[in-house]
């Protein structure tokens, strides 16, 4: 069973600030999407470690990526930052998934060496 990182509630706390500064990066510049998914990823990862006011760290997350999406889907149609936010989210479910996988893996080849022993 993992063992929960002690982080501090400050990262929940400054999710108001973050989370709407990498988006808003994302929609200057096509460049970097990678970076700020990785660093979606993390904080994501930090927020599901700590828990504030009754409020899970994840489900905190969630609710500031969703409340800064929603700000980007009532755009219209084509328009270039916007493309560049979906650009973001799609980068950022890739990263998830590419590191849930290799977290998975390495679970079972720790499991695979436990079971040799």
């Amino acid at each position: 069973m993992p063992v929960k990182k002690n982080i501090s509630p400050d990262v929940i706390a400054s999710l108001r600030s973050v989370v709407p500064g990498i988006f808003d990066a994302a929609q200057r510049s096509g460049t970097g999407h990678r970076k700020h998914a990785v660093a979606l990823y993390n904080l994501q990862t930090q927020c599901h470690d700590a828990d504030s006011e009754g409020l899970t760290g994840e489900d905190a997350f969630n609710k500031e990526f969703i409340r800064n999406l929603n700000k980007i889907l009532g755009i219209k149609k084509r328009e270039a930052s916007a493309e560049k936010v979906v650009k973001l989210v799609a980068t950022f479910v890739q990263v998830s998934y590419e590191k849930d996988v290799q977290m998975l893996a390495q679970s079972k080849a720790r499991t695979g060496a436990d079971a040799d022993d």
